[in-house]
């Protein structure tokens, strides 16, 4: 059964901090209605992998006695090699952009979260609720650093790299630096403002668990943007992401149905926005939010604008490439 959601039928408020005046020149106030976007491109997708349920190379862990985890996260490099967190089987699986699996990085326990990737190749897992760290990996498996993370920041919502500084999200809507203090003990400089691209203070919305990740995108644009408006006919029931690439476009999807009764019999869909720096939708993607796990990201989007999507059923785990 499916965990009631924010649900705002005419308008959804996203605050966005503004973080420089040297931008002020982008549009600062956007409001996109969902029913006229009826001359924007459709990405399409296509299918990029597809493994079973196992512990062969390949393949994936699940546990079916529990809360249903499978794979939790998913993210993105420069080359759009894809990076799926495997934790039930301690090992991230490294996909080329061909979808051929290049590589199997071992990894030291099976409570990572969320997975993301700096701009130099290095892994960061976060493991937000057993040990409460962000451990960095080589590519060889080797863990690089550990940054622990105090007690009081929680509940945590998902891990970020911005300018080669990690930070974690608590409740979606603020933002903590995070280093290498071995004490749980508070510091005053661990709280930062939210970084650009965020929800901000004065915005937060229900989430399931198995879609903590979708907000938790690596953020390299600087979107000086107070707020942006969706309106439309649709019921918008949550963001399931925000992310952005390098050229500062604005990915945004939403989890939508026309009606509460098509959401309650899980015929809710995924309506993606991408914005460009203009304020204007240049594309549009849409996708099945039908799940079979638990996880914490759906979404993610490399660097190059080539946006992902990670999907479970019965069978087994599928990554959709727009």
């Amino acid at each position: 059964m499916k965990r009631l959601f924010l649900s705002v039928f005419l308008s959804l408020i996203i605050i966005f901090a503004l973080i420089s005046g040297a931008y002020l020149l982008r549009p600062t106030n956007i409001n996109i209605n969902i029913d006229k976007l009826q001359n924007v491109k459709s990405e399409q997708r296509v299918l990029l992998i597809q493994g079973s349920w196992g512990k062969d190379k390949g393949q994936f862990g699940i546990d079916e006695s529990g809360w249903l985890p499978g794979p939790m996260s998913l993210a993105s490099d420069a080359n759009d090699n894809v990076f799926l967190l495997d934790q039930l089987n301690s090992r991230v699986q490294i996909f080329s952009d061909r979808g051929q699996l290049i590589d199997v990085l071992k990894i030291d326990n099976t409570t990572y979260e969320d997975i993301a990737i700096d701009d130099d190749g290095f892994i960061y897992l976060l493991d937000p609720v057993e040990n409460r760290l962000v451990r960095k990996f080589n590519r060889r498996g080797k863990i690089i650093r550990t940054y622990r993370i105090a007690s009081e920041v929680q509940p945590i919502s998902g891990l970020l790299l911005s300018d080669n500084k990690v930070y974690v999200e608590v409740a979606h809507k603020k933002l903590y630096s995070v280093g290498t203090n071995l004490k749980a003990s508070r510091t005053s400089d661990q709280k930062k403002p939210e970084l650009t691209g965020r929800p901000g203070e004065d915005f937060t919305t229900e989430a399931e668990i198995n879609s903590n990740g979708e907000v938790n995108a690596e953020i390299k644009g600087h979107y000086p943007i107070d707020a942006i408006k969706i309106t439309g006919s649709a019921n918008v029931y949550s963001i399931i992401s925000i992310n952005s690439d390098n050229d500062e476009n604005l990915y945004i999807t939403l989890n939508t149905a026309k009606t509460d009764a098509q959401f309650d019999q899980n015929k809710d869909r995924l309506l993606g926005l991408v914005i460009g720096p203009d304020g204007l939708v240049n594309k549009k993607f849409s996708a099945s939010n039908d799940y079979y796990t638990s996880h914490f990201r759906k979404i993610t989007v490399s660097p190059n604008g080539t946006i992902f999507q990670m999907q479970t059923t019965k069978k087994g785990v599928l990554v959709w490439r727009w």
